[in-house]
């Protein structure tokens, strides 16, 4: 995982988990389901919704500024049933580190 700036007009007011997925060969995987859950917070998105983060791209918005807080993050696959372990993410609190970038890495058949 690394942490980066937000590029996008809202800037440092922003909080996001975003990430890629790729298969075994490395190419990008589109058909799966991303889960990010937290407090009070649950949010399914799919991979291939954000672009800009690459072919398999997605982000899920956390919230509107900077700050330390704790999600899980999941793969599911097309049966509604977990197809990665769940991934500890923490945010970041500083304008440089408010976007989480998770990379997941097929390594087995699903």
């Amino acid at each position: 995982m690394r942490y980066e700036p937000n590029t996008n007009a809202q800037q440092c007011q922003w909080l996001s988990i975003a990430g890629n997925i790729t298969g075994l060969g490395g190419e990008p995987v589109i058909d799966l389901a991303v889960e990010v859950s937290g407090d009070d917070f649950l949010v399914v998105v799919f991979a291939g919704s954000q672009t800009a983060f690459g072919d398999s791209g997605f982000e899920v918005p956390v919230g509107s500024s900077p700050r330390r807080d704790e999600y899980t993050v999941q793969l599911i696959g097309s049966l509604g049933t977990p197809i990665s372990e769940a991934v500890e993410v923490i945010t970041g609190d500083r304008c440089d580190t408010n976007v989480a970038v998770i990379e997941f890495a097929q390594v087995n058949e699903y």
